[in-house]
């Protein structure tokens, strides 16, 4: 994880993990969030899980981030649908390249 500060309130931080058949977090809680962008580099289908409940990235449910390349291979966010929570992935088969984005206040 790379940390860069800017504004000297605010932080960038980004990161990039694989994503596989068993259910992990990519982006963990903050509630100092205050946007993230989540890209999926790989190959493969990847479906995220915002933990209102469950915890737990299901195949076919949740937000699809298409292969690299596709439309649809990301997802943001930010003012609009702001969610402070931890994010968790998961593929149908394989493994996949996900980039994490995330700008918070100190």
């Amino acid at each position: 994880m790379v940390n860069i500060h800017h504004c000297g309130s605010v932080i960038n931080s980004s990161s990039t993990g694989s994503v596989d058949t068993t259910s992990a977090t990519i982006l963990s809680s903050n509630p100092n969030r205050m946007s993230a962008h989540l890209v999926n580099d790989g190959t493969q289908p990847v479906y995220l899980s915002l933990n209102f409940d469950s915890g737990t990235a299901a195949v076919g449910k949740g937000i699809r981030l298409n292969a690299a390349g596709s439309a649809d291979s990301t997802y943001r966010i930010d003012s609009t649908n702001l969610f402070s929570g931890t994010v968790n992935a998961i593929t149908g088969s394989g493994t996949s390249s996900v980039t994490v984005l995330e700008m918070a206040t100190e």
